[in-house]
């Protein structure tokens, strides 16, 4: 009997442990879009003092993936999220990230350790968290070329979502195909001030 409760002890403190960040979906690799509303508001600066704003974005397809230096869960996306940087940047993609760490030398740190590329926008008064409602790491929000933020279906649950709670296979082929399809609508027009 005893031995039963010390399995039991044990298999409860590794379910704790692999729960170390914030309750997310499982992993999944079905993202499908659908419009949730118009437009979004960001205007902050990155570690490397680079300016972001919704305004700038415009005609990009934008990720914004919140994240933490003691997220185990997130520091492992990072390097599919830096691939699918690379591999989408000249179609329009901009993946944004925005750390929520209590102290910004441990968001420096991760960066510098993990020769991050992605710009890094450090949420030290936690507005952008709050703006956005975030309650689980990682946080990815999909905003289309005309400013649109797009839900998603989760298979896992079957129920829409605004965002893509928890970590992705950034680097699978459906997601491919679902960037594809957003990098691939039209951006928005442009209004060309000679004709006014």
């Amino acid at each position: 009997m005893k031995s039963i409760f010390s399995l039991l002890g044990t298999l409860l403190t590794a379910i704790l442990a692999l729960s170390a960040c914030t309750p997310a979906a499982p992993p999944s690799s079905e993202l499908r879009p659908a419009i949730v509303g118009e437009g979004f508001d960001l205007a902050a600066r990155d570690l490397k003092g680079r300016f972001w704003s919704s305004e700038a974005l415009q005609g990009k397809v934008v990720l914004i993936t919140f994240w933490a230096s003691w997220c185990g869960q997130c520091t492992q996306e990072m390097p599919l999220l830096e691939a699918l940087q690379r591999e989408y940047a000249a179609d329009g993609l901009q993946i944004l990230t925005v750390a929520i760490d209590d102290d910004a030398a441990s968001v420096s740190a991760f960066v510098h350790a993990a020769d991050l590329s992605l710009p890094v926008i450090y949420d030290r008064y936690g507005e952008l968290k709050q703006m956005f409602a975030i309650t689980t790491l990682p946080s990815t929000y999909l905003i289309d070329r005309n400013g649109r933020q797009r839900r998603i279906l989760d298979p896992a649950t079957r129920q829409w979502t605004n965002f893509v709670a928890g970590p992705r296979a950034w680097n699978n082929t459906r997601t491919r195909q679902f960037m594809a399809t957003l990098l691939d609508e039209s951006p928005p027009a442009t209004s060309n001030p000679s004709n006014h």
